[in-house]
């Protein structure tokens, strides 16, 4: 089980569904032993002969199949239907197995393969930890050659390494906020933060505060947040919301009143933002901000974010719902922003 998926056996229920799922061109073109189409007879001789080289197979599930994912003597693999693909599914799947194969299997490694020209899966592995050990060329059935892929292997140090989670920028820290932090994060807090957020008030109590990193703790999925530390103090946070029925999630920023205006809130969130893409597999952010707030305003135009329409929202400082901005960041995007501040003379001061 994951927050959101079932990884269960196969039933013989499940064929027609995954024959249909399998047969789409690109499951085929991206893995080694599906043919197009993919007959239901032909499934299930596959998996009648992927459990008898001892390899494990689970229906990735989400009230319906949407593929499978299996671990075994050739590595990792996993492969999603169309319609459930930039989700995230892939990599809470190949998270999960990861889990089984380091607990009850007591692997001490895990090697895994992806075609050179799919990068999306080759983002599932990397950030679950897997680094590429060399490259090869495999045998596509679903395109009839060969084809160049990358190896590559996680081992368990590495894989506990990727669990413990830690943001490092030039000048800053990002990482969970402890129970003890409830103090200094209700210290942060201040009537222009409350005007210009939409859920923190002002002033907040330390048992509010308590509570809130209560709400923001790391559970390898959309849904938390990281404080900001400078020199070892908590200067502000960034948060991921949880990921909606439909659309991409929201990012957000706010730091104390000391240190606004330094580049602060640039430098974090340029290495949250692309952390929470490769993590979570996710093809796009979202985020919004007060039509009064320009600071914040122009901190996301500057991350690649564009502004794709207007609404209303509350804040704790503000009596009555006010015009808010939101903004779209395609991963596109932000490496096109992120590359350009690179560029010699460019700099941010947000």
């Amino acid at each position: 089980m994951t927050p959101r998926l079932r990884l269960r056996a196969p039933r013989p229920s499940d064929i027609a569904t995954l024959a249909e799922l399998s047969s789409d061109p690109d499951v085929a073109r991206m893995t080694t032993r599906i043919p197009n189409p993919n007959p239901p007879d032909a499934l299930r001789d596959a998996l009648v002969s992927m459990a008898m080289a001892d390899e494990l197979v689970r229906v990735i599930d989400d009230g319906a199949p949407q593929g499978i994912c299996g671990i075994g003597p050739r590595g990792i693999g996993y492969w999603l239907g169309a319609r459930a693909r930039g989700r995230g599914y892939a990599r809470e799947a190949a998270g999960a197995l990861c889990v089984h194969a380091f607990g009850a299997l007591r692997c001490g490694r895990i090697e895994g393969s992806v075609f050179a020209d799919n990068p999306a899966s080759l983002r599932v592995l990397t950030s679950l930890g897997f680094r590429r050990i060399g490259a090869s060329r495999a045998h596509s059935v679903g395109r009839g050659g060969e084809v160049d892929q990358i190896d590559l292997e996680l081992d368990l140090e590495s894989w506990v390494a990727t669990r413990r989670l830690t943001l490092r920028t030039p000048r800053l820290i990002l990482s969970p906020m402890t129970a003890a932090e409830a103090p200094a994060l209700a210290a942060l807090s201040d009537p222009v933060s409350a005007r210009m957020t939409m859920t923190a008030a002002h002033p907040m109590s330390p048992e509010a505060a308590a509570a809130r990193i209560a709400r923001a703790a790391f559970r390898d999925r959309p849904g938390f947040g990281l404080g900001v530390r400078l020199g070892g103090r908590l200067i502000g946070e960034v948060g991921l919301s949880p990921a909606p029925e439909t659309g991409a999630p929201d990012v957000s920023v706010r730091l104390g009143p000391l240190w606004r205006g330094r580049g602060y809130a640039r430098e974090a969130m340029a290495a949250f933002l692309p952390f929470a893409m490769d993590r979570f597999a996710l093809p796009e952010l979202a985020a919004g901000a007060f039509e009064d707030d320009a600071a914040s305003r122009g901190l996301l135009t500057s991350l690649g974010f564009r502004d794709i329409g207007g609404t209303e929202g509350a804040a704790p400082a503000r009596p009555v719902a006010a015009p808010i901005r939101r903004f779209a960041l395609t991963r596109g995007a932000l490496a096109a922003a992120l590359a350009a501040e690179l560029e010699p003379g460019s700099r941010s001061a947000a």
